[in-house]
């Protein structure tokens, strides 16, 4: 599981990547590359190379069992509420 999930978020890199190379481009056009991008940028990437290093280590703790758990609960929850 830990290798399959590390495999996933990697697939996720250039997606991601892309999608932000295309809109910094947009927003180059139009003259809204401000500095405030750049710090929001690196201020995103390091908080989510932190949560995806603590999932990835509560995944190698704990296995995949309290998350189908959380989501069984959050199902259950959305079906009771929709």
């Amino acid at each position: 599981p830990v290798e399959a999930a590390r495999f996933s978020f990697l697939l996720g890199v250039p997606a991601i990547a892309g999608a932000g190379l295309l809109e910094a481009v947009e927003l180059a056009e139009v003259g809204g590359l401000r500095p405030e991008l750049g710090v929001g940028l690196a201020v995103a990437a390091l908080s989510g190379y932190a949560a995806i290093a603590l999932l990835l280590r509560a995944l190698t703790r704990y296995g995949l069992g309290p998350f189908s758990v959380y989501c069984l609960v959050v199902g259950v929850v959305a079906l009771v509420v929709l």
